[in-house]
């Protein structure tokens, strides 16, 4: 998947737009929603300075972020 858009359907896929309204307006869930989005964009920056033009996220961000999700 092209670079930009994975990370934007990663980002929906661990925080749906939803989440991300509700964590905004109401405080719920809104630790693990920051982690999702700034270890996401995080890493879309550092494969882009390396030159990467395909999405992928590592095994070990996986896990952490779908053992720490909280719904």
């Amino acid at each position: 998947m092209e670079l930009k858009e994975g990370c934007k359907a990663s980002i929906y896929e661990y925080a749906s737009l939803e989440r991300q309204n509700t964590a905004a307006i109401t405080g719920l869930y809104q630790d693990y929603v920051h982690l999702v989005i700034i270890e996401l964009t995080g890493h879309y920056e550092r494969l882009k300075e390396a030159g990467e033009t395909e999405w992928s996220i590592p095994d070990y961000m996986v896990t952490t972020l779908e053992e720490m999700k909280p719904y």
